[in-house]
């Protein structure tokens, strides 16, 4: 019965673990200017959104990965092409998002927070996507 007792102690440790697990991680991407004109529309949905001007020629996002999953599969989910951010007819998206994955019986979910960096004097409106949230 003691051995019953910490078989289950240990896997109980250890599935507490993985659910427990945390971590985030920065992706950036810039886009020429010649490739955007008039509205951008954000094609996933975010958590956080916020745009910042900057002296720079280019637009570039910054986007900040919050997931419930270990650093390790977080990377490998970066490494794969997870959080890919391409620019299709003024609209950003991570079309491979809307795929579900599961690390070690537990799906993975993830959280957003975009920076937009834009060129001063450079005017443009972005519409966060109301269809993926």
């Amino acid at each position: 019965m003691k051995t019953l007792t910490i078989i289950f102690a240990i896997f109980f440790s250890y599935s507490f673990s993985f659910v427990a697990a945390q971590s985030e991680m920065t992706t950036i991407k810039s886009f020429q200017l010649a490739n955007i004109n008039g509205n951008l529309e954000l094609g996933f949905s975010a958590d956080s959104f916020k745009v910042v001007t900057w002296d720079e020629e280019i637009v570039r996002l910054e986007i900040t990965i919050s997931s419930n999953v270990s650093e390790e599969l977080l990377r490998r989910l970066v490494t794969l092409g997870r959080y890919e951010l391409s620019l299709i007819n003024h609209n950003f998206l991570m079309t491979k998002t809307a795929n579900t994955v599961i690390g070690k019986g537990v799906q993975v979910t993830e959280t957003f927070k975009v920076k937009v960096f834009v060129p001063k004097g450079f005017s443009f409106q972005i519409f966060p996507s109301l269809a993926h949230r």
